[in-house]
């Protein structure tokens, strides 16, 4: 289209023969799309990379839908645009799910334009969009790419093009499906936003929830999906199992959705209990009017939304997971107190990444509860007076040893690209450890070991403590991910490679049979044997290397409503999940590293 970086025009959406197999053709002048830095030649090229290539995993959605004009916003508050400020609010505060790319959707608009636009860059992507006429609805979308890469062409907001306003929409979405494949038949280089695009199209039955009603029990996935519609509708949608998180807020002015509680909390600056849930299985509906309902779309299903957004990547900002986080960290406590024998001079407790930083504040308040238990007890027990001396003398000592680049998510980046992130993670701050110190690093998750073995370990060694020992606040990951957070290849993870290392040693020959596996190992052996795998190869270093893991009942007890434990127990809540573990097994038995589903 050859426009220049740094401008921005409305164009009119082309159709290929592709898209029109589906319905969709040109629209006339009653739709217009902006799209930025992207020289393809032609709209109908830029469509269609945009349908084929666009992987969504582990997203960010922000929606608000302004129930006054324009003009009201510009009496109250001063600012005609305030509702997208708003907007760019709710994406800047969610900014943790979403760092490859970004997008935005506008619409009621008194021309009956939908403007969208996408960036590599949020901080880009605000800048232009101020230069733009605002409208009453708004969405927008974060890209966490962990599949594909972080190309532009792969990010939402995309547009569905149809020869009428009532089909023609916008969709931006948090999404996994295990069955894109079966949707879309011989259509393998085609991705799950496409599945979805062609299911809602091909149903298509006269308004969007009957629609809807038809094509969600085709999907096996957990989904959180928006549908912003040309003639002002909007449809909001959260899979049956809740599996991806979706919350909302409402008030005389407006309707937000975000995929986070404290987005939405800290954006319009109310109490919690105010922002709800999208139930599962449930679609969030908004008329033409503004008139609000929420409707159910599918048979209830056995609520199991996924605890690794509560360990890992939502932020502790929302109370609920600050809490959990914090009680993950208390759970690990005794294992780490009766590894330490209760020595608190020669040991320094960190933590990273950042999203490890309550499960460590969690920790490091339990730990100083029981050293202040084994004062009590000396002090009954009429010890010596030097012996209680020294034991007040004794402080949990917490130092800032690791840095991480925080712009790095090296578990779910991209396989070309991660070894290489690994080795440029982390910065050590050096002259705080001895040689006769323990360092205790809390971390959120163990997952692949590639981060520990080729980068922490490594820069944690070269500091030449008397020992490691590496806490981890999630259990440990046994069983492939498939609805979100990318972990499609059980013969990646660590614990099935420590766990296929026992059953060797125990049995003289590999397993055939995943059942087989983890029936072979403890807990405890399973720590050990991680331990082993992550050291790095011909290192120097004489100390001690520990791993301690979580275990299943203290996570039950941190976080004991979350059911969505698939990564610890193998329990999936769709057929697609436990497809997806069968051919991850297989794969590895053929030695196919290529991905489960």
């Amino acid at each position: 289209m050859g426009s220049k970086t740094g401008s921005i025009r409305p164009i009119d959406c082309i159709g290929s023969d592709a898209m029109r197999t589906f319905g969709w053709k040109k629209l006339k002048k009653t739709l217009k799309v902006i799209l930025f830095q992207m020289d393809f030649g032609s709209m109908k090229m830029i469509l269609v990379f945009l349908l084929s290539f666009a992987s969504l995993h582990g997203c960010g959605i922000a929606f608000i839908r302004l129930n006054k004009p324009l003009s009201y916003y510009q009496e109250k508050y001063g600012d005609p645009k305030w509702g997208l400020s708003k907007l760019m609010s709710l994406m800047d505060r969610q900014r943790n799910r979403g760092q490859d790319s970004a997008g935005i959707a506008i619409s009621g608009m008194e021309n009956g334009q939908i403007y969208i636009d996408q960036d590599l860059s949020l901080d880009v992507l605000f800048s232009r969009f101020s230069q733009v006429e605002t409208g009453t609805l708004l969405l927008g979308h974060l890209r966490y790419s962990t599949s594909g890469n972080g190309d532009l062409i792969q990010c939402h907001p995309l547009l569905h093009q149809a020869d009428n306003l009532e089909r023609t929409f916008a969709l931006a979405g948090n999404f996994n499906l295990t069955n894109t494949k079966a949707i879309l038949g011989c259509n393998n280089e085609l991705s799950d936003t496409f599945a979805i695009l062609k299911t809602l199209a091909e149903l298509y039955e006269g308004n969007s929830l009957t629609t809807l009603k038809r094509a969600a029990p085709l999907w096996d996935g957990g989904y959180l999906l928006c549908q912003l519609y040309a003639d002002k509708k909007v449809l909001i949608c959260r899979d049956s199992n809740g599996i991806r998180p979706g919350f909302y807020f409402q008030n005389d002015e407006l309707l937000a959705v975000a995929s986070e509680r404290s987005a939405l909390t800290n954006t319009f600056n109310v109490d919690e209990k105010n922002i709800l849930p999208i139930p599962p299985g449930h679609a969030l509906l908004v008329s033409e009017l503004g008139e609000f309902q929420i409707q159910p779309f599918l048979e209830p299903a056995l609520e199991m939304n996924c605890v690794f957004e509560r360990i890992y990547f939502s932020k502790s900002l929302d109370s609920k997971i600050y809490k959990e986080r914090k009680e993950l960290g208390r759970q690990l406590a005794i294992r780490v107190w009766k590894e330490l024998s209760g020595d608190l001079t020669h040991t320094i407790f960190t933590y990273v990444p950042n999203s490890s930083q309550i499960a460590f504040l969690g920790l490091i308040e339990q730990i100083d509860q029981f050293h202040r238990e084994k004062i009590e007890k000396k002090c009954l027990e009429n010890a010596p007076f030097g012996e209680i001396q020294s034991l007040l003398k004794q402080k949990v000592r917490n130092e800032v040893i690791i840095n991480k680049n925080q712009g790095m998510r090296t578990f779910i980046a991209p396989d070309a690209n991660r070894r290489q992130q690994v080795s440029q993670l982390y910065e050590i701050t050096p002259n705080i450890a001895t040689e006769n110190d323990t360092l205790v690093v809390v971390d959120d998750s163990i997952v692949r070991g590639t981060t520990l073995k080729e980068s922490l370990i490594k820069k944690l060694i070269a500091l030449n403590p008397k020992r490691i020992i590496i806490v981890s606040s999630a259990p440990p990951v046994r069983f492939p991910d498939c609805y979100g957070i990318d972990m499609s290849q059980i013969s990646r993870l660590i614990a099935f490679q420590a766990a296929v290392e026992i059953f060797k040693e125990k049995k003289g020959h590999s397993p055939t049979q995943l059942c087989q596996i983890y029936d072979c190992s403890t807990h405890e052996e399973l720590e050990q044997k991680v331990a082993q795998l992550i050291m790095p190869e011909h290192t120097l270093w004489k100390g001690e290397l520990k791993i301690i893991y979580q275990s299943m009942e203290g996570l039950n007890q941190a976080i004991p409503l979350s059911q969505g434990q698939w990564v610890f127990t193998g329990q999936y809540p769709t057929p697609g999940g436990f497809k997806t573990l069968q051919t991850s097994f297989d794969n590895w038995i053929q030695k196919n590293d290529a991905r489960s589903y």
